[in-house]
């Protein structure tokens, strides 16, 4: 079993580069890339583009300049933006993430799953 990435396994400066993209059926790539350059962005601005989990429908964008991320997320709609399918685009960090234990039934309150994976260090 692994232990979660932290402190010196992460490279807190392509992190804080990174804008992860959220596709919806049928995004691609392709699409991601020419969704950039139409907003302007060149070889000369990203560092690297990469696709997450087969399925997934979802992309790392790597920024070469922090500020051209951070511009570029605040202009962007909270609604997303379309290029031939919709994509939603945030910033990696501490996030809240809804789990589901499948052999838990659905009425056993939060504060049991607290107590269950309380000691698990992100």
């Amino acid at each position: 079993m692994f232990v979660p990435l932290t402190g010196s396994a992460i490279d807190r400066g392509w992190m804080e580069r990174t804008l992860k993209v959220q596709g919806t059926r049928g995004a691609s790539m392709a699409a991601v890339i020419n969704l950039l350059r139409s907003n302007g962005f060149t070889e000369l601005h990203i560092d690297a583009v990469t696709s997450g989990p087969p399925g997934s429908l979802s992309y790392d964008v790597v920024f070469a300049d922090k500020e051209k991320l951070i511009k570029f997320i605040e202009e962007v709609p909270s609604g997303g933006l379309s290029h031939g399918v919709k994509y939603f685009f945030s910033l990696y960090g501490k996030q809240l993430v809804d789990v589901r234990v499948h052999w838990l039934p659905i009425f056993v309150d939060n504060r049991v799953l607290s107590e269950m994976f309380g000691t698990v260090v992100f």
